[in-house]
């Protein structure tokens, strides 16, 4: 498996952009600067934001210190613009704990954060008493609420816990005796200015450039968004400070709009309000066919190497190669050529072979397709979910051609969903599994053909480009691969509308309590095209959820009367969930010749409640 997190190996070729953040950074000296790294989901922004401070890290230059801030984690349980600032005065506290002096400077700078986090709450309460009235009621209650929120509880054992309550009690209870009045009140700008004097003052004493980096504010309520931007502004632009803030700028223009909600903002106003935050904005490059081809080696590469098919030496060998060739994509593409010669002579073998070809294919569609647009997070997870299958199919004994399920895959995850649809009811159709009219496309092209779709669904690039992939699915029984789907019941979602008869005998059977011989004689008096349509009914029944023995004795009475509907019954029964098997499911199956053969796949099942699983190898031993 990909995990599905930020990285610092380089696949992307960000490293020549991490570069040249970092190096604005270094060469800012003592001057402020804020960098926004912008780009949408998935594409990379945390992972080129991580490369940035292994860059600066990289240096040598201990002068550097860095605060990592994830507003999302706050999002429902703190303020973030307090927390923000609650992290920088800990931070502060930390590194001045071994000079006495700065430590009191310190702790002035924390003691001005918590007041400020009372002038949030109870300033008004405040206000109110210096006035003249009582503090009780609402306004004490407000006090007492906000210094609770305030102090909140100390790390450590009950005795720490109380020296540190009491003392930032007696810090609060200063600030709201001596701090907070009227005049106070009055003097907020100056409060505020104040943090920002003894935050610069304190990062030129420790001689250090403190760098924050705000991370996932595009996932954030608008609020949390707005609120952290604003904690921000209040430490921003200060000497020895640098803002690296990574977030999809169009969410935050969204958050701007969406916070300020009821007022008239023009398109320009909201833009300025971000970028009057962000002296130098950066993008997250967009990848390109090349850079796709690239990314999609260096995952299959990592597996070969979990998988040990290559050994550390090889892999770091052939990362070393495309990461070189990626500096120049610009100039020149990376091809299945570029990829063979990284490879060297382990490109002769199977699996790499594969992996080469499959990479060199895929990266034209997963640029073209508005499913993934190239997005590398999209592209992960659509390799993942391949993982995936290949390990339920192993786990059920199932021999499955990589590159086929690669294909199918690919088209599940990107076609429109018409065109999935009807490749669905061509295989409900077929008696095989195999597509004719995908067997017919596939010679046509072969034949230098123009391509011709057979519905008007599939008249789609996407799709034309799809079926030139190898390797050629026409003559390959697709019903194991659409097993392996989650959704794989969902082959059988399509169905025509059945006659007044018909729809008469469904009725009788979905509401009977159990299969009766004399609907027997009623499915054949049907006919075969429409007792294939009541046996789609009640498959889609069992697609509701019902997977209790009756109704799989029902599917399995109709496919017992219509020979033609016997290898969709079995691909049902292969589909049932190994929790839902039970011993009555497998007494009816084991009734019937053609269905017992899936008792045996049954056995190799893991989850299998006891009772079933006895049941099953006593009707195996019966049959043997």
């Amino acid at each position: 498996m990909w995990h599905d997190i930020e990285t610092t190996e380089d696949f992307l070729n960000f490293g020549v952009v991490a570069k040249t953040a970092a190096t604005f950074i270094k060469e800012s000296g003592e001057n402020p600067i804020s960098i926004g790294v912008s780009g949408n989901w998935g594409v990379g922004k945390t992972s080129l934001v991580r490369m940035i401070r292994l860059e600066i890290e990289n240096s040598g230059d201990r002068s550097y210190c860095f605060i990592d801030f994830n507003a999302w984690l706050y999002q429902g349980y703190d303020d973030a613009r307090m927390a923000l600032l609650q992290i920088v005065a800990d931070f502060l506290l930390e590194k001045t704990k071994e000079n006495q002096t700065l430590f009191q400077k310190a702790k002035a700078f924390c003691r001005r954060i918590n007041l400020l986090r009372i002038f949030r709450s109870v300033v008004p309460a405040v206000a109110g008493c210096a006035s003249g009235y009582a503090l009780s009621g609402n306004a004490g209650g407000a006090i007492m609420g906000a210094i609770n929120g305030a102090v909140g509880t100390p790390p450590g054992d009950i005795a720490q816990q109380a020296t540190q309550a009491t003392e930032k009690l007696v810090d609060l209870y200063d600030g709201v005796k001596n701090g907070i009045s009227p005049e106070h009140v009055a003097s907020l700008p100056q409060e505020i200015q104040k943090i920002r004097d003894e935050f610069e003052s304190l990062l030129h004493d420790l001689k250090i450039k403190l760098v924050v980096i705000v991370d996932d504010l595009d996932r954030c309520l608008p609020d949390t968004a707005i609120s952290t931007l604003e904690a921000m502004r209040l430490l921003l632009f200060m000497k020895n400070t640098a803002f690296i803030i990574a977030a999809d700028e169009n969410m935050i223009r969204k958050a701007v709009s969406a916070h300020f909600e009821g007022t008239v903002l023009s398109d320009e106003l909201i833009t300025n309000y971000f970028d009057k935050l962000i002296q130098v904005p950066i993008s997250v490059p967009c990848l390109g066919i090349s850079e796709i081809r690239a990314y999609l080696m260096m995952l299959l590469a990592q597996d070969y190497l979990s998988q040990e098919i290559i050994t550390p030496d090889e892999y770091k060998s052939v990362k070393s190669h495309i990461e070189e060739k990626l500096k120049s994509s610009w100039n020149t593409a990376i091809t299945g050529k570029e990829l063979e010669v990284a490879w060297g002579d382990k490109s002769q073998q199977a699996e790499i072979a594969m992996g080469i070809r499959i990479a060199d294919e895929l990266a034209p569609l997963l640029a073209a397709s508005d499913k993934i647009l190239g997005n590398p997070r999209l592209i992960k997870r659509f390799l993942n979910e391949i993982k995936i299958r290949q390990a339920i199919a192993r786990t059920q004994g199932m021999n499955i051609n990589w590159a086929q399920l690669v294909k199918l895959q690919l088209f599940l995850r990107c076609a429109p969903s018409k065109a999935i649809d009807f490749m669905q009811q061509q295989l409900l159709d077929s008696n095989d599994g195999k597509l004719a009219f995908l067997k017919n496309i596939e010679t046509e092209l072969t034949n230098n053909f123009t391509y011709k779709a057979p519905d008007a669904c599939w008249e789609d690039s996407f799709i034309e480009k799809w079926t030139m992939l190898q390797p050629s699915l026409g003559d390959v029984d697709l019903r194991p691969l659409f097993h392996l789907r989650k959704d794989s019941i969902g082959i059988t979602v399509s169905y025509s509308p059945l006659s007044s008869d018909a729809q008469a005998l469904f009725e009788e059977i979905r509401l009977a309590q159990k299969w009766d011989r004399s609907f027997v004689d009623k499915v054949k008096n049907l006919g075969k095209e429409e007792s294939s349509r009541i046996f789609t009914y009640l498959l889609r029944e069992i697609e509701k959820g019902a997977w209790d023995a009756n109704s799989i004795n029902k599917i399995i009475g109709v496919a017992d009367i219509c020979v033609e509907l016997r290898g969709k019954a079995l691909l049902l029964l292969e589909q049932i969930p190994p929790a839902k098997i039970t011993a009555g499911h497998a007494s009816i199956v084991s009734r019937h010749n053609w269905a017992n053969v899936i008792l045996a796949k049954w056995k190799d099942f893991s989850g299998l409640k006891d009772t079933a699983q006895k049941t099953i190898e006593q009707n195996l031993k019966t049959r043997n």
